[in-house]
């Protein structure tokens, strides 16, 4: 049976310095933020939670939550700790250059010199397809796939 509005108020009188303890390892605003998340899904999922099941289920989310906030804060220290030791400069290696956002779409409108089968046979070939399977997709031979990419791959780079 589900858990009820009255007696999620009566877990949390007898269990919720319980499940405050399992976190409690935890600094302070982290240990109340995982159990209050806790209590929370409680309140939401109380229809699908059993009533027998209640407060484990209550450690388990409050623990896993704990373990998230954690790892959250050890990634947000690490930039941190990384932008005051190299400064702003460590922002540019994880953005790209203008220049660099635009390259892959200048290459692909190089390929708009390409005749429609030349393209498919080069976009099926990027893909990771054969060239037995690339013949058999387009309904011609082994050898006029290799023509088709070798005068694809030609004109691109005279393009």
């Amino acid at each position: 049976m589900a858990v009820s509005q009255p007696e999620i108020d009566r877990l949390f009188r007898q269990h919720g310095a319980r499940v405050r303890r399992v976190v409690g390892g935890l600094a302070e605003p982290m240990a109340d933020d995982a159990c209050q998340v806790a209590w929370l899904r409680l309140l939401v999922q109380r229809h699908g939670v059993q009533r027998e099941a209640a407060v484990s289920w209550l450690i388990r989310t409050a623990e896993r939550e704990a373990f998230r906030q954690t790892r959250r804060a050890a990634r947000l220290s690490s930039l941190e700790d990384a932008l005051e030791q190299a400064g702003e400069t460590v922002v540019a290696g994880f953005a790209p250059s203008p220049e660099e956002t635009r390259e892959p779409y200048r290459r692909l409108e190089e390929l708009d010199v390409l005749s429609a089968r030349r393209r498919r046979a080069l976009w099926l070939h990027a893909a990771g397809f054969s060239y037995d399977e690339i013949a058999a997709h387009e309904g011609c031979s082994h050898r006029t796939v290799e023509r088709q990419l070798a005068r694809a791959k030609h004109a691109v780079q005279a393009a």
